[in-house]
């Protein structure tokens, strides 16, 4: 890393932009279910929940920055990542409190902050769950959970009727997707006494759980009514995926390559899910 050059530009510039798709996905699938469920959307409300993404997603990236930060340097010499972290949680704050009041939103500055304490309890001393093999709960919880239910109070102002049928998969999907993004970095997540589920149980046995959580969500689909079909259709192609990858598992324990498709495929079934659930609304 450069010296002269602060942290948070470093790191921000070595993310892809495609990376800001975890936070911002997640509030359009809540806001389509909010559309699937009442006919109803505000675009006021969308705008301002994705501005809240973007807040959470420069927040993730800030942490990050400041971890990595911490593990390669003294802790005392602080990364130049306070301006940025701070607009982040401004952004999301913001947001969260014009939704509240000016909306009729009450209940989104709460559900804001809990997001934001789960970044800190992933991230941070004393919990710093990430490191104590407790990381994937939290993503499955935030990304699965928190950021639809976000999107979908945004746009309805209730809870009625909880939308339980249509999240549970997503929430196991997020699980899976968490489980599958620490494959490829097992060897260095060892390095850093970060115990992954995949440090914890051995790359197999987490793929293993992975491809369970997928296939309990197609389960789940596949036994609600009234989903688009062609949604139902499109998750049958990355489960078909790792069915048919199953003669390779004993590859996940030493080759890159084939941790990374395992990967690839299993995200593709949460923006499956999102996406296509989201673009059929639009359809319709």
């Amino acid at each position: 890393m450069e010296a002269n050059r602060p942290i948070y530009k470093t790191r921000i510039g070595a993310s892809q932009l495609i990376a800001s798709a975890f936070f911002l996905t997640p509030l359009i699938l809540g806001q389509a279910i909010a559309f699937f469920i009442d006919e109803t959307f505000f675009w006021s409300a969308g705008l301002l929940t994705l501005t809240c993404g973007l807040g959470l997603y420069l927040c993730v990236v800030c942490g990050n920055a400041y971890t990595e930060h911490c593990q390669r340097t003294d802790m005392h010499q602080s990364p130049k990542i306070l301006p940025t972290g701070t607009f982040a949680a401004l952004m999301v704050t913001g947001a969260g409190l014009y939704l509240a009041f000016y909306l009729d939103r009450p209940l989104i500055f709460p559900l804001t902050a809990i997001c934001l304490a789960l970044f800190w309890a992933y991230h941070f001393p004393p919990l710093q769950l990430a490191m104590r093999g407790g990381g994937e709960i939290l993503q499955a919880i935030g990304f699965g959970l928190l950021l639809p239910l976000i999107g979908y109070y945004a746009q309805t102002g209730n809870w009625r009727p909880l939308p339980q049928t249509l999240l549970i998969p997503y929430i196991l999907l997020q699980l899976a997707t968490a489980i599958a993004y620490a494959l490829p970095n097992r060897e260095a997540d060892i390095a850093r006494s970060k115990k992954t589920w995949s440090v914890l149980l051995g790359n197999r046995t987490a793929a293993a759980l992975a491809v369970a959580a997928c296939l309990g969500a197609q389960y789940q689909l596949v036994w609600s009514r009234g989903l688009p079909t062609l949604l139902v259709g499109l998750m049958l192609i990355p489960v078909a995926a790792l069915l048919a990858a199953a003669p390779l598992h004993h590859r996940l324990d030493d080759s890159f390559f084939h941790q990374c498709v395992f990967k690839n495929i299993v995200f593709s079934a949460g923006y499956i899910y999102a996406l296509g659930f989201s673009l059929a609304q639009l359809w319709n």
